[in-house]
């Protein structure tokens, strides 16, 4: 069972919004490449398991759980699925503005996107908690 699901856009002046949160075991129903092209910035977050990936046409790499992978707006991803397979995984989409936009894209300036390696679990902790605490439902 998954947990998630949106909220209203941003009002004021803050620099962050919180568009989607999601967390739970996603199954999949079919073998194959699922293509996103990112409208928001993404942290996606493999709490256990792992997944075969690729970023725009760049070579398939396997990402392991407690590995964030942080997806600039505009963004071509492909995750690979196995039919009848399991990913226990949390992700958010967001809008950055101003200096917390920019540090973010200097962040992914290379390739669009940057892995960060959460061996202590702090950042799938807390998308954890997101996904639990703030969401009722699944976003569709």
């Amino acid at each position: 069972m998954g947990i998630g699901g949106q909220i209203k856009p941003w009002q004021g002046a803050s620099q962050a919004c919180l568009k989607v949160a999601y967390t739970g075991v996603t199954e999949f129903e079919s073998t194959g490449w699922n293509s996103i092209q990112a409208h928001h910035w993404v942290l996606d977050y493999i709490n256990h398991g792992r997944q075969p990936q690729r970023v725009g046409k760049g070579r398939e790499f396997l990402r392991p759980s407690h590995v964030a992978a942080l997806y600039r707006p505009g963004t071509e991803y492909h995750e690979y699925r196995h039919k009848n397979g399991r990913l226990d995984e949390s992700y958010i989409l967001f809008e950055l503005r101003g200096q917390t936009e920019r540090d973010f894209r200097s962040m992914t300036k290379a390739d669009s996107f940057c892995h960060i390696h959460d061996s202590d679990r702090l950042i799938g902790e807390r998308l954890r908690r997101l996904g639990e605490l703030l969401f009722h439902r699944r976003p569709r």
